[in-house]
């Protein structure tokens, strides 16, 4: 499989958010402003190893920042500029804070790119519809791995089987998934 610099980066961020507590994390630095891991820690009853692990992860994937004062980090919700999607990332996840939208349908959204095979389904399917033989050929993913990618994307509302096995790309309902396919299509 041929693979850009942005597939792996995508998928990786979404299975590290496609977390109920790191969501949580994130709503509350959102929400509240620059916190420390003692303060993730017991806002959200957490070990200490255990929030620092989180907060680290959400860094990682450029979605936070860290300001060292004296002898405390401060993490805030802030993306990374050398990660291309992140500030388009944290504003869907920021919009979905502020309409409340429940965690587990945040989570459903980022599930939707949590393999590299479905983010390669998603750009396929953005050039045009194609049907299933076709989707095999220009994707190299064999039949059944094809149909249980498709399955998964048309749970979530991303995809829809037109007429017989032509398979089309949904606008999603909710913006954090709108912005996790404009991110999975934008150009490599």
């Amino acid at each position: 499989m041929q693979t850009s610099p942005l597939n792996p980066t995508i998928w990786r961020t979404c299975r590290a958010l496609a977390n109920a507590m790191r969501l949580q994390i994130l709503a509350r630095i959102i929400a509240e402003g620059p916190l420390t891991v003692k303060m993730v820690m017991h806002a959200c009853a957490l070990s200490e190893p255990r929030a620092s692990q989180h907060l680290r992860m959400l860094q990682s994937r450029g979605l936070l920042s860290a300001t060292r004062e004296s002898r405390w980090v401060r993490y805030a919700a802030s993306p990374d500029p050398l990660v291309p999607h992140a500030a388009l990332l944290l504003q869907a996840l920021e919009n979905a804070y502020r309409q409340r939208e429940p965690v587990d349908a945040q989570v459903l959204a980022l599930t939707a790119l949590t393999h590299p095979r479905r983010v390669q389904i998603v750009r396929a399917l953005n050039a045009r519809p194609m049907a299933v033989s076709m989707l095999i050929a220009t994707c190299r993913i064999s039949r059944p791995a094809i149909y249980r990618h498709l399955a998964k994307l048309e749970r979530r509302g991303w995809v829809a089987c037109d007429t017989g096995e032509t398979y089309v790309l949904l606008r999603p309902e909710h913006d954090l998934a709108r912005a996790l396919m404009a991110i999975a299509c934008s150009p490599r």
